[in-house]
């Protein structure tokens, strides 16, 4: 099943006519050979709360506004289907990554890791969770919300991270989520020896900033990973099946009737993730747990590699897709990876959960 982006029957009957100017569909033919033919293979998701891509936007409103004139509206449903296409063939890279990450070698003869991260709505986290809120009595309450961050490493394992609203979610938890999960990697893959793809949101919050860019630097540099790599989607097609996962765990919270404490709703996951069903591919490790705090690695590694900076991303786009695509990269020198190495990670709390042996 192949599921399309948010969209009407019409719109899509669009796409076909700009493609087969020579023939004429009515939306009652199409609409019969989409059900009859098509019901099984594809799907159109459905409209949800969360914020749609602006260029998807501006084409649908531009086609409805040039009713009257062909030509135009047909070149506004050209460059609609171009941008389709091209979001598409992202996701094509994305999904060969992460084939590739479930096979031991690859063409190259090295092991490719493709991990993705995301946060999931913390308003699905709020505690203490119970029937007695449904009174009236609560109706103003406001209770707090846990944050939770998952780490897919595709073929391998999967983390489950969940916080506090107190512990800052910046640049710096980010890369605690993923040195965590390179760190657990690591007991079974020598990772030294592996191209890794990192996948994420396309936002300068979490991942896409030069605090991870830098990382990613270090462990390079150190010869840590043979080669790492930073994949973004474009922003309004971002949904993947980490996003998938999050619906399925929000179901499994909605069918919890008490859940009083952060740790319960970490024994809720541990429970799950006991079960060899959910996620039979990833087996090799299995971790939910609870972050009591962060390292501060957005200043540690500004200062310890002399503020070097990514630049020259932002003055024009480019896509995963692209067949000239020239990845930039940040160019970390050897000594500056070995006087970090030296002087270790940053320093945390003893008690916090998470413990990194990486760096």
């Amino acid at each position: 099943m192949r599921v399309l982006p948010p969209g009407s029957l019409t719109d899509y009957l669009r796409l076909l006519q700009a493609k087969r100017t020579d023939l004429k569909f009515s939306l009652k033919l199409f609409s019969h050979v989409w059900s009859t033919s098509f019901g099984d293979r594809l799907a159109i998701r459905e409209q949800s709360a969360h914020s749609q891509c602006s260029e998807c936007l501006r084409h649908k409103l531009l086609i409805s506004k040039l009713g009257d004139d062909r030509l135009l509206r047909n070149s506004q449903v050209q460059a609609f289907s171009c941008h389709l296409k091209r979001q598409y063939a992202d996701r094509v890279c994305y999904w060969t990554a992460r084939a590739h990450s479930k096979l031991p070698l690859a063409g190259s003869g090295r092991r490719e890791l493709s991990i993705i991260m995301d946060g999931m709505d913390k308003s699905k986290f709020r505690f203490p969770r119970s029937g007695i809120f449904n009174s009236k009595e609560f109706t103003q309450c406001v209770r707090p919300c846990l944050d939770m961050t998952l780490a897919i490493v595709h073929g391998v394992g999967l983390t489950f991270t969940l916080s506090e609203p107190y512990t800052k979610k910046d640049s710096s938890w980010s890369i605690d989520v993923l040195a965590n999960a390179l760190h657990l990697a690591s007991a079974s893959i020598d990772l030294r020896q592996a191209d890794v793809s990192l996948q994420a949101d396309n936002t300068s919050r979490e991942c896409k900033n030069n605090g991870m860019a830098r990382f990613c630097g270090l462990m390079t540099g150190g010869h840590r990973v043979f080669r790492m790599e930073m994949r973004f989607l474009q922003s309004g097609h971002s949904h993947e099946d980490v996003d998938a996962q999050f619906s399925v765990i929000s179901n499994l919270i909605e069918s919890k009737k008490l859940l009083e404490s952060p740790d319960q709703f970490c024994t809720m996951l541990e429970e799950w993730l006991r079960d060899a069903k959910n996620r039979p591919d990833e087996m090799q490790f299995r971790v939910a747990q609870l972050a009591d705090t962060i390292r501060d690695w957005k200043n540690y590694l500004h200062i310890k590699s002399y503020g070097n900076t990514l630049q020259g991303i932002g003055g024009y786009k480019q896509y995963m897709s692209d067949p000239d695509y020239t990845r930039p990269l940040l160019y970390m020198p050897y000594y500056v990876c070995q006087e970090i190495m030296k002087a270790g990670p940053p320093i945390g709390r003893l008690h916090s959960s998470l413990t990194f042996a990486i760096c």
